[in-house]
């Protein structure tokens, strides 16, 4: 999930509030310096504070994946084409002599040439 808008609205954000608080504070007939202290102060806490809004929107604009039929079919014919797989391989075995395997094996192993007898 990504967060909406950017640090960009942040700075700006921290700005405004700032430049409220300041010409607020301005309209106090007992202007003191502690004014851009607390406008910075103000700045600072609504910069982090559109962190946790930011995120608020992003999680409520969040929409996932819909999964689809096709989605849901084509997973199906692929879980079919695996098994269909593990069963041929199976009875080819079957079929197959267990003489003429073992007869295959040994000279495998021997590193002989193999005699087939048909």
């Amino acid at each position: 999930m990504t967060l909406h808008g950017s640090i960009f609205y942040n700075c700006w954000i921290a700005l405004a509030a700032f430049s409220v608080h300041f010409f607020l504070a301005m309209q106090s007939p007992y202007v003191t310096p502690h004014v851009l202290f607390g406008s910075f102060a103000t700045a600072i806490i609504a910069f982090f504070a559109t962190y946790i809004i930011r995120y608020i929107i992003s999680y409520a604009m969040y929409t996932p994946e819909q999964a689809t039929d096709a989605d849901a079919l084509s997973a199906q014919q692929q879980e079919d084409a695996l098994n269909m797989q593990d069963n041929n391989s199976t009875v080819e075995f079957n079929d197959e002599n267990s003489e003429e395997i073992a007869e295959v094996v040994r000279t495998m192993l021997n590193k002989e040439e193999p005699t087939v007898a048909k």
